[in-house]
């Protein structure tokens, strides 16, 4: 595959892996919010066995605060389908710019289309005649 067509296949998944991603963060800030809850009233009571559990569940919760950061930070930094589309056309007419054979037939195609305006144009005039 060429660069170009990577670009399109990442705007095409960037709009579906924004919304996974949004909730994978969500989930893993309500699985952090419970065991955080969950450690503050294990610690606050007088039970040795309660107190060893949310010692030994502080640092998954931990993990999962921090991961739940990160993944919305992914999030936020995951360009838009749009944004894409916008990098692939200018990559697209970097290289028309840069090749020499296809400004040739950039210039050409530009004739073309010009020469089929002035024919319409042309035709439009005579009609309302």
């Amino acid at each position: 595959m060429s660069w170009l067509s990577w670009l399109i296949y990442l705007a095409d998944i960037s709009g579906r892996m924004s919304g996974a991603l949004n909730f994978f963060a969500i989930a893993t800030m309500i699985i952090w919010a419970l065991g955080s809850v969950f450690t503050i009233l294990a610690k606050g009571t007088n039970d040795p066995e309660a107190t060893s559990i949310a010692m030994h569940a502080a640092r998954p919760i931990k993990v999962s605060g921090y991961a739940s950061v990160f993944i919305w930070v992914i999030a936020t930094l995951t360009p838009s389908s749009d944004a894409v589309y916008r990098i692939a056309a200018s990559e697209a007419a970097a290289f028309i710019v840069n090749n020499p054979d296809a400004r040739d037939l950039f210039t050409d195609l530009k004739l073309v289309i010009k020469k089929k305006l002035q024919d319409q144009l042309l035709e439009s005039t005579q009609e309302k005649k």
